[in-house]
């Protein structure tokens, strides 16, 4: 958690971590060690604004000699009403210097971005985000991203996404759903697709069915692309620790 330093509302945290790594891709096998700092403080600008400046330092060293560096920035600048409506305007620079032997933790050598991001709450059950970001450093527009997340219930939950690709002016057609339905109390199910609206199919589906058996757990998935089965359990004590059996 966040440090305050002193009463100047400035706020600060530390993460280090030292690990073992394999990537099949590249065959390479090497030992990280990394540590990042991070530090901020938000300035009140209003009852409804809020500016907050923040900036990143992290250090990664690797066991065969290599070393990278990043240090960045960040400028928040949020407008609020209520609960119902708010908005945020941010912008990052980010450099970074060394190389690294994987593939998987890449950052790239600078970042220049500026992004922003909507949200409307109509009602407790349902939450719109509308959000999308410009690349200084490639001239292009992220995509323009919609999502809508709705709560019919307390233990019901579904998110649905579609994006406008900003510089093709193109649509992709495509709705991105998770639906997570606990049907009775020892009964869930979980959804995660694609609907694919040129062809008015479902792609790329994974669906669950647990069964709350108490003090255990058990789930049977089915993933589409695959079409393969496997079945999970584990133990709520140990909820990191499961049993698979089939293939993902």
């Amino acid at each position: 958690s966040a440090t305050a330093i002193g009463d100047t509302k400035i706020t600060y945290d530390i993460d280090a971590s030292v690990g073992h790594f394999y990537e099949a891709a590249t065959e390479e096998d090497n030992w990280r060690g990394e540590y990042i700092i991070n530090v901020k403080r938000p300035f009140n600008l209003g009852e409804y604004l809020t500016l907050t400046p923040s900036g990143i330092f992290r250090q990664d060293v690797y066991l065969t000699g290599e070393a990278r560096y990043l240090l960045g920035g960040k400028m928040d600048l949020k407008a609020s009403y209520e609960s119902n409506v708010s908005a945020t305007l941010s912008y990052s620079y980010n450099k970074s210097v060394g190389p690294t032997p994987f593939n998987f933790d890449y950052i790239a050598p600078l970042t220049n971005t500026v992004s922003g991001k909507l949200t409307l709450k109509p009602s407790e059950k349902v939450k719109l985000d509308l959000s999308t970001n410009y690349n200084f450093v490639t001239e292009n527009f992220g995509n323009l991203v919609a999502k809508v997340e709705y709560k019919p219930k307390d233990d019901w939950k579904m998110n649905f996404s579609s994006s406008y690709n900003l510089n093709t002016k193109e649509w992709t057609k495509k709705i991105n759903s998770t639906l997570d339905l606990q049907l009775s109390e020892d009964w869930r199910i979980k959804y995660k697709g694609v609907v694919d609206l040129d062809d008015f199919k479902l792609t790329n589906s994974v669906v669950g069915i647990t069964r709350d058996l108490h003090c255990r757990e058990i789930t049977i998935n089915y993933k589409q692309a695959t079409k393969s089965f496997w079945v999970e359990f584990y133990i709520k004590a140990f909820p990191t620790e499961k049993i698979t059996i089939g293939g993902e």
